[in-house]
Formats: structure tokens, sequence, C-alpha cells
């Protein structure tokens, strides 16, 4: 591996928006196209263009390995347009900063990798001038999108071309894992696009009915309706004994002059509710606000009490496993589904491979791993 093999570094960008980008969110489109080599970059501008890829495409079978940083967002969009990335071998900076970070540098940025190599970082007036700001791509001036993306294309190449040479000396025994991974990336990237079909009608249906079961709990508890289980503050009360201090707006008259005038004027009262102690806390489990112990499930497991208050233990773990439920699952799918604006149905996970230390792949946005049984039988297959 120590001749430089012919490479394309390539980048693209698109619109921003609601979901950064994302490539299967129904309104999101791929904007530019930045490739080339040896310093030297075609930058096809779609806004203007339109996805003409016969350039694209000859440019990629002519490679032997497509550079890029965060290559599989930057792949998506290619497919997107009708590119073909099949028989395409891939060098994914950022997988290689993680993997030579020990896996500890957790979704390395271009700017922060090319600066521990020494080098020159990215512009940012792009994010802070438009982006921070509200302006999406298809709004910013085409001759600053053009200096921004050969600048990235620039960064890009320039850092792929210093972990090549790692590759070569110190970091000489990570590369067949480095491939190794590289070949994965196929894998992952059509995974991610197949997405997941999932039975939101369903779903919807569940999250009311765990709805239900949660009020019914609650009413069991008898506890006052400002009282807030998802409240730290308030179960350390409630457990453990203490006061919740509550302010409430108390009708005082009607504005007599100014905007508001007619309308209702309040003051603010606040009222104090005393707990008494149910439970004494396990050792060690203080908070470092004064008074107030752990509430998470692994603390209220350890607790002991009466046969009373093992009860309220009861019904309090039921009320969790019933929360979490409906809202990551039965109303969070489907409420992720409509911020994504995905189609039909699917999710699309991403499944990430520089986050775990322990070179894992992890699942966010949403977490397709690790879900109950509960949520998936609502995950369908298309193939029967």
């Amino acid at each position: 591996m120590s001749i430089l093999p012919n490479y394309l570094v390539l980048d693209v960008e698109t619109t921003a928006g609601l979901t950064k980008g994302n490539p299967f969110s129904n309104g999101n489109k791929l904007c530019y196209t930045g490739f080339g080599t040896g310093r030297v970059y075609s930058i096809i501008n779609h806004l203007d263009a339109g996805y003409d890829t016969k350039a694209i495409q000859e440019a990629l079978d002519s490679t032997h390995f497509l550079v890029g940083f965060n290559l599989r967002f930057d792949c998506h969009w290619l497919e997107n347009i009708g590119l073909d990335l099949s028989r395409i071998r891939l060098f994914d900076c950022q997988y290689a900063a993680f993997l030579f970070s020990s896996q500890q540098q957790k979704y390395p940025s271009l700017e922060g990798t090319s600066a521990s190599y020494g080098l020159d970082g990215k512009l940012d007036v792009v994010k802070d001038e438009y982006w921070s700001k509200g302006v999406d791509t298809v709004d910013i001036p085409t001759e600053i999108m053009v200096q921004y993306l050969e600048q990235d294309l620039l960064t890009t190449e320039e850092v792929f071309l210093k972990q090549w040479e790692l590759f070569q000396t110190t970091e000489k025994s990570k590369w067949r894992l480095f491939q190794l991974h590289m070949e994965d990336s196929h894998c992952l990237r059509e995974m991610e696009r197949n997405g997941i079909l999932y039975d939101t009608e369903k779903s919807l249906q569940l999250a009311q009915e765990c709805e239900e079961q949660l009020a019914s709990i609650g009413r069991e508890f008898d506890l006052p309706n400002w009282f807030n289980f998802g409240s730290g503050d308030h179960l350390s009360c409630f457990l453990y004994g203490g006061v919740v201090s509550i302010d409430t707006h108390v009708p005082i008259g009607v504005y007599k002059t100014g905007a508001k005038v007619g309308q209702t004027m309040y003051k603010i009262v606040t009222h104090q509710y005393e707990f008494p102690r149910q439970f004494e806390p396990i050792k060690n489990s203080e908070l470092k606000k004064d008074g107030y112990y752990a509430t998470d499930a692994e603390t209220i497991g350890k607790l002991k009490g009466t046969r009373e208050t093992k009860n309220l233990l009861s019904l309090l773990d039921k009320r969790a496993k019933l929360e979490k439920l409906r809202g990551t699952y039965y109303a969070g799918f489907p409420k992720k589904l409509a911020e994504m604006a995905w189609r039909d149905n699917y999710l699309h996970p991403s499944l990430n491979s520089v986050v775990a230390i322990t070179g894992r792949l992890s699942s966010s946005n949403p977490n397709g791993q690790n879900q109950p049984t509960e949520s998936k039988v609502l995950c369908l297959s298309r193939f029967t």
C-alpha cells in the first residue's frame, strides 16, 4: 500500500433545513457536488445544471478510492440522483480519524482533524454568516458556496494524504481493520437507505392505550394534579420527604390602562407542599442539590419498605416502563417520522461507526437497536 492510489475526493452540499440535509427527508435536495484530485476540483451547481450525472459517474468509474469525510452521507446523496457506487472502494477520513484516536474521539470533525495535523482549517463563513442565521443553501450566493466547497475539498484531500502517510508508518497495524470497515460501509449505507417499515397507525393506537393506563396509575397515587413524575425533585420529595414549591397565578383584577386594558391581571402566589418520608435513601445516593436523592430506576429498585410502600414502588416501576414505551416508541417513532419528513412510514435510523469506544455500531435518530418486543412487532417485513 506504499504507492499512492488513484483517488477522487468528493463532497456535496445540500439543503440544510430542519433535518440537516437528511438524504431521506422529503423536500431536501442536492445543491452542489464537488470532486477532483491533485487540488483540481470540478463543482457542479445542481440548482442551475440539474442532475446531469455523466461527468460524476465517469470520474467515479475511473478512480481507485473515493475519498471523503463522513463519506456515507455524500454517497447517499449521489445514489439519490442515480449514481452507481457499488463497485468503488471507499476511504472515509472521519473513520480513519476515529480509528487513530483509539476510538475515543466521537464524531471527529473535518476542522478538528485538519487542525490536529497542523493543516489549515475549513472556511466557516457559510455556517456562521448563513446557515446559523436561517439562510438555507439554495439562497446563499453561488460564488460563496463554490469557495466553501472548494476549501472543504482541499482540506479533505490534505487530511487524506496525511492519513495515507500514517497508515504506512505509525498506524500501519490498523490498515486491514480500516479496509474491513470501509467494506462494511457499503452494507450499512444500504441498510440506512432501505429503512424500517413501521406500523404508524397501530403505534399511535397503542400510545393512546398507554396514556389511559398511565392516567389510571396516576390516580392510584392520589397526588395533586401539578405533581410531575418526570421531575427528579418532585419524585425525590415524594419518596424521601421534602418540600415542593409551586407558583400559581391568582387573578387580582383587570388592567385599567395600557396595551392590556381590559385583560385579567394576575399575581404569582407560591404554595409549599410537604411530603413525608416513605423510604430511607440508599447510602451515597445524595445529589449535589441539598436534601435531594437519586430517583433513577436502579436506585429505586434497591429501596426497602413496608408492604404498602413496596406497592408504590411497583406502581412507579410499571409507570416508568409504560412512559418509556409510550414516549420513545409508540408516540416517539411516529413523531420522528413526521419531524424528518420520511416517506411511506419508513424509519431511517443512522448506523454510527464513529461513536462507541468498543468499535461496535450504535444507532441514533431514532435508536433502531435494542428495541423492546412491543415495538419490534410494529416493524413490518415488506417481503411477506
